[in-house]
């Protein structure tokens, strides 16, 4: 007896352990999700007879070819996948393979992987250029193809909509002529991201190694992911009135460690309130006007002294108009002078870099009025310069002072002003501080400085020297007369 309840209690014990194990396995099971996500077949069954791609896993590629002749704008596609992923673009779905399209596959436990999908026509070899034209309007990835020549651009190929156009390291496109080139409307978005040993390389065609064999790139988004970094820009430029890379109305654009190598204008052309928002560690050359033309010095502030400008006819950072700033602002030295064709006027506080020059254009001013201020710290190796675009004595006007706030100028030169011979090469006017320490006059054809302080008290001023200023060193307006120093 007692046998047979000891028997009968093992197996009850043995049926609750293999149900808790079962319950415990399919609780296990439950919980793991598939990681799987691989295209296995990849159809195109909107013709007859269905056209079988080959899918290559090593590179995610995937590329069927076609008869010349054929319409590869609407094609329905028949794809299988792994279990339990999904596909996006959805299988069955007409798509315009006219370009590569990328398919993402999502596993079940949420990872992705994509895949290009490639069409070919009349026995193109995969390797072949994919030439691209029209526009896009929906996200678009270009991959290196490992072709040598990746893509060919055959006119203006515009990105539209909300569409973002990505670029990837290694890519080579060649444009077909002087027409060629991307416009990014103000919706959409070009992201362009190589590396330094894979820059993305742009240049016209095989044929036609000249400066402005193409035209270059029309920036009207101020996206935050619209960026240029290691991407080479070879023979662009082709209107002399314009430049390689152009941004109209309020673009923005980041260029980091890009070059830009021969233009018949301009390498970078600021319209408007566009605005670089980084400029860093690129390199232009070679264009027959300037490196960056600019409407607006609030447009270019993020220029700095990591950028190299050389071998460009007009080498300098050009500014046309009268510009003024609106709010607090540094200018950074660089390499090349800034040219204020129309002048600078501000009534903010602006805060000039040791090693800047600034060349005024012809009668213009340099204007602090009331409200601004103008901190100008030069070193005794590093001087800070005010000059006229041509050194002729007398070319522009003058620094004009107009403040109650306090300015200061430190190992400047204020050389070939004084046009106006009222002012001087620099004109204070009932300022009341306004310290002037190891600064050089020089050049003026009218005075070097020149005051109308209504104090005499507000001017401190040690060790500045004057040199060839025609009509004399210093001129106090209020009592006429003409002093040494100041």
């Amino acid at each position: 007896m007692k046998t047979l309840k000891t028997s009968i209690r093992l197996l009850v014990i043995f049926t609750l352990f293999a149900i808790m194990v079962s319950t415990s396995c399919k609780k296990d099971k439950k919980e793991t999700k598939s990681s799987e996500k691989k295209v296995l077949t990849f159809q195109f069954i909107s013709v007859t007879p269905a056209v079988t791609a080959t899918i290559n896993e090593a590179t995610k590629s995937i590329v069927a070819d076609f008869p010349v002749g054929t319409n590869v704008a609407n094609m329905i596609t028949g794809i299988g996948i792994s279990d339990k992923a999904t596909i996006n673009p959805a299988s069955g779905v007409a798509q315009n393979f006219t370009n590569p399209i990328n398919y993402t596959v999502t596993a079940e436990d949420g990872s992705t992987v994509v895949y290009t999908a490639t069409v070919t026509i009349g026995g193109a070899s995969p390797l072949d250029p994919q030439t691209l034209s029209g526009s896009m309007s929906t996200n678009q990835t270009l991959v290196n193809r490992s072709a040598g020549i990746d893509y060919i651009i055959d006119g203006t190929f515009t990105i539209s909509g909300n569409a973002l156009l990505t670029i990837e390291p290694g890519v080579k496109i060649l444009f077909t002529g002087v027409d060629g080139g991307i416009t990014v409307k103000q919706n959409a978005g070009l992201k362009m991201v190589g590396t330094a040993a894979d820059p993305i390389i742009f240049s016209g065609p095989i044929n036609n190694p000249n400066i402005g064999s193409w035209y270059g790139f029309e920036i009207n988004s101020n996206r935050a992911d619209n960026e240029f970094s290691y991407v080479q820009f070879i023979n662009g430029g082709s209107n002399d009135i314009y430049s390689v890379i152009n941004l109209w109305g309020d673009a923005k654009l980041k260029i980091s460690n890009c070059t830009i190598s021969g233009s018949l204008g301009n390498g970078v052309g600021l319209d408007g309130a566009s605005k670089l928002t980084t400029f860093t560690g690129n390199t232009i050359e070679k264009c027959l006007k300037n490196p960056v033309y600019a409407y607006s010095f609030e447009s270019i502030m993020a220029i700095n002294a990591t950028n190299i400008f050389t071998n460009n006819t007009l080498n300098f950072i050009h500014i046309p108009g009268n510009t003024g700033i609106e709010y607090d602002a540094t200018m950074n030295a660089l390499s090349i002078p800034y040219y204020f064709e129309g002048g600078l006027s501000f009534n903010i506080a602006l805060t000039i870099q040791e090693g800047t020059t600034l060349a005024f254009g012809s009668s213009t001013y340099l204007s602090v009025n009331d409200g601004g201020k103008i901190i100008a710290n030069g070193t005794p190796t590093k001087r800070i310069t005010f000059t006229g675009y041509s050194k002729d004595p007398g070319y522009w006007n003058c620094i004009w002072i107009e403040t109650s706030l306090a300015c200061k100028f430190e190992n400047c030169d204020i050389e070939y002003g004084g046009k106006n011979t009222n002012y001087g090469a620099l004109y204070i006017y009932d300022t009341p501080l306004i310290t002037l320490t190891n600064n050089t006059f020089k050049f003026s054809t009218s005075y070097g400085a020149s005051r109308m302080d209504n104090t005499n008290t507000g001017i401190t001023a040690i060790g500045n020297t004057f040199n060839n200023c025609v009509s004399g060193n210093v001129y106090n307006r209020n009592v006429a007369s003409i002093s040494a120093n100041f």
